[in-house]
């Protein structure tokens, strides 16, 4: 009779012969299998699980409860986290005030209310209806509450094992033409970048008229001689608020990018022009903004700015800037927020000056990278501004 053996065949187990007795081969016992796949499956999560950021952070106002993302369940995400007190009353149309400090644990499970951006317009609102002979599909539950003047709200993702990891930070800044948008937009979730590493933070800064409205009354009272730019003020804001803060959660405070598209890589490259930044991030992303890689026009000054902003409150019948605080937000018919302006604060000159000319050494002088979609506009395009505008 025929032997067939090989090494390998006896490292198996098993001789290739004729058997003389049938082998039987039993059934492997599923419900083990079942258990020992559970518990392996349990085990491999609570040891992720447990080299993550605690639910509880502290923070120099207090204590934060966050939640573990639903998509990433490495990703810890605290959410409606206070980094200035609400601009109301005699806040609005200051520069942000320090946050409060709470006893006992915040919870930060859910999204703070995105800015209004004041009055709201005559003839805009409503929905599509739905179509004919279908019924109006039921709303999905809104992700953010609604708009409000108490909007200063920051988020942040971690996939930090400890507050000492000392993970690359960045910082994003919304679009929306400084009129719209918010860092609690689906779009702009932090989730699923944060479990590759960096610690992802998004924040909420005044819009419009609440946001970048100037007044000769509000730039006295400054101490700067400047307004307009509180929108700008709300970002740098949250900068030194991650600066002091984002070690808690695993984050580096000296390796920070700050990064935004459209109105928010205008807001990018402001702050990096911008001397009041200075020191608050190491590197800068634009995407689809102005000043750099997209138009070059010249800036609103801000005396052209208070000008405005004086005439819009006088139709009002306003004299005082207490009374135009005291006003209901729907009665702020007219004043209308006019965008970064050239205060000589927070931007010293117009921008266009600040990255064609050797008066960029007064900038924060941070590494930027820029990225412009095709259809935005024609990259680099300067624009022709009177010889009264242009510097000394």
């Amino acid at each position: 009779m025929l032997r067939l053996t090989s090494p390998g065949s006896r490292m198996l187990g098993f001789s290739l012969q004729k058997p003389e007795k049938k082998m039987k081969i039993k059934k492997p016992n599923m419900t083990r299998m079942a258990f020992l796949l559970a518990v392996g499956t349990i085990a491999a999560v609570t040891a992720r699980t447990s080299a993550m950021i605690p639910e509880q952070v502290k923070t120099e106002t207090g204590l934060l409860a966050g939640t573990t993302a639903v998509g990433q369940t490495a990703v810890r995400v605290f959410k409606g986290i206070p980094f200035a007190a609400p601009p109301l009353g005699e806040n609005r149309w200051r520069a942000p005030q320090p946050a409060a400090k709470w006893d006992g644990v915040r919870s930060a499970t859910a999204f703070g209310a995105p800015c209004t951006a004041g009055a709201p317009l005559p003839g805009r609102g409503g929905a599509r209806g739905a179509a004919p002979g279908q019924p109006p599909a039921a709303p999905a539950p809104p992700r953010e509450p609604a708009r409000s003047e108490d909007c200063l709200y920051a988020n942040v993702w971690t996939s930090a094992a400890s507050p000492g990891d000392k993970r690359p930070v960045m910082v994003w800044i919304y679009g929306g033409g400084f009129t719209g948008g918010s860092g609690g937009m689906a779009w702009y979730d932090g989730e699923n970048l944060a479990a590759k590493g960096p610690v992802i933070v998004t924040f909420n800064y005044r819009l419009g008229s609440l946001g970048f409205y100037a007044h000769p009354e509000l730039a006295k009272e400054s101490g700067h001689n400047a307004s307009g730019n509180y929108g700008m003020m709300d970002a740098i804001a949250a900068l030194q608020w991650v600066k002091r803060n984002i070690a808690a959660f695993g984050g580096d405070p000296n390796n920070v990018t700050v990064a935004g598209e459209s109105a928010g890589a205008i807001m990018v490259g402001a702050l990096v022009g911008s001397p009041q930044a200075k020191g608050l991030f190491n590197r800068a992303i634009a995407e689809s903004g102005g000043w750099m890689g997209l138009t070059m026009s010249r800036m609103r000054t801000s005396a052209e700015a208070q000008a405005g902003g004086a005439k819009a409150a006088d139709a009002l019948g306003v004299k005082t800037m207490a009374e135009l605080r005291a006003k209901p937000l729907d009665e702020l018919t007219g004043l209308l927020g006019t965008g970064l302006v050239v205060d000589g604060y927070l931007i010293p000159e117009d921008q266009s000056f600040t990255f064609t000319t050797a008066s960029r050494t007064r900038s924060t002088c941070s590494p930027v990278r820029t990225r412009t979609k095709r259809t935005s506009a024609s990259a680099g395009r300067a624009q022709a501004w009177p010889a009264a505008a242009a510097p000394a």
